[in-house]
């Protein structure tokens, strides 16, 4: 990580300090049909799926989003409760009291 990619916590607004958490997460959907057709390959080469795998994709997940976040050491460990809070950051802000943070704390 750069120095140009430091900032605060996005939970507390917080300093992170010397040691803290860059947590990085992806939204993932299956492809049904893709998962489909590669049961469908199993069962016609009676149960080989090494064949299966060589006439189908076994790739069945589409990434529909990524979010990442800083967190200093209390609000991952201590403060804050639903992490998804954290990622949704700009969406729950409108739900928080005036001046919480993400933790619904004062800051």
């Amino acid at each position: 990580m750069r120095i140009s990619d430091l900032r605060p916590c996005d939970a507390c607004g917080g300093a992170v300090g010397i040691s803290f958490l860059r947590v990085k997460v992806e939204h993932l959907l299956v492809e049904v049909g893709k998962v489909q057709q590669y049961a469908a390959m199993g069962m016609f080469f009676g149960g080989a799926m090494g064949l299966a795998k060589v006439f189908a994709d076994d790739e069945c997940t589409k990434v529909t989003g990524t979010a990442d976040a800083v967190l200093c050491w209390d609000c991952f460990a201590i403060k804050c409760s639903p992490l998804a809070a954290v990622f949704e950051r700009d969406k729950c802000k409108a739900a928080l009291p005036e001046g919480a943070n993400a933790c619904g704390r004062p800051q």
